[in-house]
């Protein structure tokens, strides 16, 4: 088929014509239109605009040598989604909204880094043909972006089968089959931090999923562990209405999610955790003294069903959010509600390590962050009463608690990563400032606690502070929030797949910090499951 014959082929259409972009010609058009006498109007000037798998172009063809001005481009990556509303009977108004890295607001060369913040766009171009049903035309457009939006490549006049030789067939007649419906459960703990979760809400995250089309199911919390006893009584049925559950909140907020879901599973063990002296006078040694099996394997593979049924997309609006920072750094994102929502939105999912830990009750709850005893819980738990004061009361109680310097005794059993033995190894024995088990870079959006940790790498790292003077721990203290501490001379660091403390002393009054939340102190013993969830996040260079 010659050219001649092509364009005539084309000016048949009344929506399309040859493309005269040539910058357009290597890419993989989806949809176009270069006639500028009016058809499309953005700003109210005649443009011309292209849909291609990677990037949307609005622009300008000069009369004299073909010239090309580039009025607007933005990378799908960056696309929430589109609309369309009805002016008047002949015009039609495409609206198109954007998530855009706000060093280039056109998305196409943003330049990659942890601190990757994000703007907000809104671009409407106005559909007026003459000759054919506008309504109809602008839904096509928008359909073709809702799909991209979603990651879907949909069929249009451009790539469909009956296309002859990659041109498009019967532009007015072909309908782009519009992208599922995506809905997401919203979860929002009011009173998180200092009461700012509503306002992420209202002011962010609702505006941007209603700009990417997906509807929601909102639950405001109204108690503790309203959120866990929800998601523990919903039927698999229910779940499977959502393609996703939003936590707005704190990390307590979360960790009531993810043992909702655990709590379906879990129940209290049977078998008690043996205390510390049951442990040294055991007569077949201590991988005999240990309970056998934390979790069973059938246990774990209806874990598993369960949470790989359904994406987790935490947003941050309490104290600390520690896995939300973590996932926003591994993608290369600012730390912010709208970025974090834009995760969830444009987001798919990744296996996300948690470990099941066992009480000395015998309750066995899920971790996603941290296990802690003595200096760190304590400046974490018994700050609660400061919380108006956000993620500064940790600062003012880290003080305090530097000044009493209380020492706890104990013994920390691991199975190290690194050990060539089955066993396990006795670590801490006797006086100690701390323990802290953790699974993620951040335990706190402040603070780096593992700056080498990776989401699902399967393993913990547990940090021991040994005891030291007040002006060494005043430098522990200065330096946690860097991850400075991991070469601090006082401070002693391992990696294990599986852990076990018991305490030297009567700890019924004491208090140990799991992601954040108060648990009972005594005996405790925790097991790593690798990659068990699954969270919404973006690869490192999205």
């Amino acid at each position: 088929m010659d050219s001649s014959l092509l364009e005539s082929f084309f000016r048949q259409m009344s929506s399309f014509r040859i493309i005269e972009a040539e910058f357009l010609l290597e890419s993989s058009i989806l949809m176009i239109n270069e006639d500028q006498t009016g058809n499309l109007l953005f700003k109210g000037k005649p443009c011309c605009f292209a849909i291609t798998i990677d990037i949307c172009y609005l622009y300008k063809i000069g009369q004299v040598k073909k010239q090309v001005q580039i009025l607007a481009e933005f990378s799908v990556k960056s696309l929430l989604g589109s609309s369309f509303r009805r002016i008047d009977k002949n015009i039609c108004n495409l609206d198109i909204f954007l998530c855009c890295p706000v060093n280039n607001w056109c998305c196409g060369a943003s330049k990659q880094s942890e601190n990757r913040r994000r703007k907000r766009k809104h671009i409407t171009i106005s559909f007026n043909f003459k000759n054919a049903p506008n309504e109809e035309i602008c839904i096509n457009w928008m359909n073709t972006l809702q799909s991209l939006s979603s990651g879907i490549v949909p069929s249009t006049p451009f790539n469909s089968p009956d296309s002859i030789l990659g041109l498009p067939s019967d532009i007015n007649s072909f309908k782009v089959p519009a992208p599922p419906i995506r809905k997401f459960l919203v979860i929002v703990n009011p009173v998180s931090g200092r009461g700012t979760a509503m306002q992420v809400w209202s002011s962010t995250t609702k505006p941007m999923l209603q700009e990417a089309g997906i509807t929601y199911t909102f639950i405001k919390t109204t108690h503790a562990n309203h959120a866990r006893s929800l998601i523990s009584g919903m039927s698999e049925e229910e779940q499977s209405q959502y393609s996703a559950v939003l936590v707005i909140g704190g990390d307590g907020l979360l960790f009531e999610v993810v043992n909702g879901f655990s709590d379906r599973v879990l129940l209290p063990s049977s078998s008690s955790i043996l205390s510390s002296n049951e442990l040294q006078s055991s007569n077949n040694g201590l991988s005999n003294a240990l309970p056998s099996q934390l979790v069973s394997q059938d246990a774990i593979q209806h874990l598993q069903r369960i949470f790989y049924s359904v994406n987790i997309a935490p947003i941050p609006g309490g104290t600390g959010n520690g896995l939300v920072k973590t996932i926003l750094h591994e993608c290369g994102e600012a730390y912010s509600a709208m970025n974090a929502t834009f995760v969830a939105i444009k987001g798919q999912p990744r296996p996300v390590d948690l470990s099941c830990v066992r009480l000395s009750n015998g309750a066995r709850m899920m971790s996603f962050l941290s296990l802690s005893t003595g200096l760190v819980s304590d400046i974490d738990i018994l700050s609660e009463s400061m919380r108006w004061m956000g993620e500064m009361r940790l600062y003012v109680a880290a003080v305090y608690y530097m000044l009493r310097k209380r020492l706890y005794s104990g013994k920390l059993y691991l199975k190290l990563s690194e050990s060539t033995s089955s066993g396990w190894d006795v670590v801490v024995e006797g006086s100690h400032i701390g323990v802290w088990v953790t699974q993620t870079a951040y335990v706190a959006s402040t603070m780096c606690v593992n700056p080498a940790a990776h989401l699902g790498d399967g393993v913990f790292t547990v940090f021991v502070m040994q005891p030291m003077s007040r002006w060494r721990l005043l430098q522990l203290l200065l330096e946690m929030d860097t991850g400075g501490h991991i070469t601090h001379p006082y401070v002693k660091m391992y990696v294990c797949s599986q852990y076990l403390f018991a305490p030297e002393v009567d700890m019924s009054n004491g208090v140990y910090s799991l992601d954040g939340e108060a648990v009972d102190a005594g005996p405790l013993e925790g097991v790593m499951l690798k990659g068990m969830a699954r969270f919404l996040s973006l690869p490192a260079q999205a």
